[in-house]
C-alpha cells in the first residue's frame, strides 16, 4: 500500500552493483513511471578506481556496465520520464580529477555528497571509528565544507549522517549542524531529508521511527530557522523504496520544523 505523500522526482538512487542494493536498472525506471515520478536520478555508490570496498560499493570495472545501462534507459523511457545519470561520492581532492572525467568522459550528469568515509591512502575509513566522536564530527564536517566548496556537487545527502556516532545531540552536534548548513546555503547546494536509515531492520507503518540517527528532529529544527529548504531523498536500494516507505513520516519532519520540500534539482536536461 501506498503512503499518501510520494515525491514527485527521486535524485537518490542505487543499483545493486553496490553490493547491498537488490532488484534490476530498469525494474526501478518501471517503478517510478507506475508511480509517477518525472525524474529520476541514479546514484549509486561512486566505483573508485584502486579502491575497493566489497558489499559497500562496485568494483571499477563495472563503470562502463553502469554508464551504458543508464544511458540506455533514458533512451528507451524518455518519452515517460527524465533519467539522469550520476554517483554518490565522497569527496577527497585526490579524486577531484577523477570526478571531472566522469564529467567530461563518461556523460554524468551530477554528483551527491554522500560523505561515509574519508581516504587514507588506498583506503577509505569510516568516520565513526575514529578514537573519539568529537575527532569524527570534526573530521566529517570540515571535509564535507570541502567537497561542497569544491564546485562538484549538485546535491548534499545526508548532511545529518554525522548522529550516526554522536548519538546524543549536544553544543558540538549544534555548531556541526549550523556550519553545514550555513555553508550548503551559501553555496546554493540542495541538502536532503534522508529516508535510508529509517528502513534499516525492515519497515512498516507501524514503526518507531523517533530514535532513528536520522534524520535527527534537532537537525532539521535548526535548518528550518535557517530558512532552509529540503529533497526527501528515498535513497532507494530496492525498486520498492521508489514508492512504499516512511515518506510521509519525512514530510512530517519538513512540516513541523518549517523546511519547506523541494520537488525538482535544477540539471541540465
Amino acid at each position: 500500500m501506498n503512503e499518501k505523500f510520494l515525491p514527485t522526482c527521486c535524485y537518490h538512487t542505487h543499483t545493486k552493483r553496490c553490493g547491498h542494493a537488490y532488484g534490476e536498472d530498469e525494474e526501478y525506471v518501471l517503478a517510478a513511471v507506475e508511480n509517477g515520478y518525472q525524474e529520476l536520478g541514479f546514484t549509486d555508490h561512486a566505483m573508485l578506481p584502486n579502491i575497493e570496498q566489497r558489499g559497500t560499493r562496485g568494483s571499477y570495472s563495472l563503470l562502463d556496465d553502469y554508464v551504458s545501462s543508464i544511458l540506455s534507459l533514458r533512451k528507451k523511457y524518455q518519452d515517460q520520464i527524465h533519467i539522469y545519470l550520476g554517483f554518490e561520492a565522497e569527496y577527497d581532492p585526490s579524486l577531484a580529477e577523477y570526478y571531472r572525467f566522469l564529467f567530461q568522459e563518461k556523460h554524468f550528469d551530477y554528483l551527491i555528497l554522500g560523505q561515509h568515509y574519508f581516504r587514507d591512502g588506498k583506503h577509505l575509513c569510516y568516520y565513526g571509528n575514529l578514537p573519539t566522536k568529537g575527532e569524527a564530527t570534526r573530521r566529517y564536517v570540515m571535509d564535507c565544507v570541502h567537497a561542497l566548496e569544491s564546485g562538484l556537487y549538485s546535491y548534499f545527502a545526508h548532511s545529518d549522517l554525522f548522529m550516526c556516532w554522536e548519538e546524543e545531540w549536544s553544543s558540538r552536534c549544534e555548531e556541526a549542524a549550523v556550519t553545514l548548513l550555513s555553508k550548503a546555503k551559501e553555496l546554493g547546494i540542495p541538502v536532503e531529508i534522508n529516508m535510508g536509515r529509517s528502513r534499516l531492520g525492515g519497515w512498516s507503518p507501524e514503526k518507531d521511527l523517533s530514535h532513528v540517527s536520522y534524520p535527527n528532529q534537532k537537525f532539521w529544527e535548526i535548518a528550518g530557522k535557517m530558512g532552509m529548504s529540503a529533497f526527501i531523498g528515498p535513497d532507494a536500494h530496492s525498486p520498492i523504496d521508489l514508492y512504499y516507505g516512511p515518506f510521509s513520516y519525512m514530510k512530517k519532519i519538513a512540516d513541523e520544523n518549517n523546511v519547506p520540500i523541494e520537488t525538482r534539482l535544477k540539471l541540465p536536461r
